[in-house]
């Protein structure tokens, strides 16, 4: 968890980084990407790893802006097996 200023209003950041098991009832290859009906199917392809590290960008550079605000951001990361 990280937390960038103090006191309330309080905003939170929330994500995780658990994984879809590569074994199970995949239709297609999970270390694959494929592309089916519009859509797009593959371990990875809904997972929130990429929203986790926008998060942790945007918490840096809401720091490094040192602009003024009331209150703390704070950052929550679950990391599950």
């Amino acid at each position: 968890m990280a937390e960038i200023g103090n006191g309330h209003p309080v905003l939170a950041f929330s994500g995780h980084e658990d994984v879809v098991d590569a074994v199970g009832d995949w239709n297609t290859e999970p270390f694959q990407l494929t592309g089916k009906y519009g859509k797009l199917y593959g371990r990875g392809t809904c997972d929130m790893k990429s929203g986790v590290a926008a998060m942790i960008i945007a918490m840096i550079e809401l720091k490094q802006s040192e602009m003024p605000f009331k209150g703390t951001n704070c950052l929550q990361n679950l990391l599950c097996s």
